[in-house]
């Protein structure tokens, strides 16, 4: 599952290629990271092409290009509400 993919790498530092975690990040529609400004990974991040956002006084965000972006229909509840 590339659930397992990101928190290896995010939560316990495994050593994840930069491709198998840039493909976990895709098959999640995941598109942006927030970690810990003290995070070990802080600097992979910047390396890598990841773009900063935003950050806080704890926290950093930063954006990820999905390769494509997956649409998804969303539910017509009107019929729902009894009217």
């Amino acid at each position: 599952m590339p659930q397992y993919k990101l928190l290896a790498k995010l939560i316990h530092y495994q050593n994840i290629s930069d491709e198998a975690f840039k493909q976990a990040l895709d098959a999640t529609d995941t598109e942006y990271i927030v970690i810990s400004s003290g995070n070990a990974n802080v600097p992979y991040f910047g390396k890598n092409g990841y773009r900063l956002v935003s950050q806080t006084g704890n926290h950093l965000i930063f954006h990820y290009d999905l390769k494509e972006r997956k649409g998804f229909e969303l539910i017509d509840y009107t019929e729902l509400r009894g009217e």
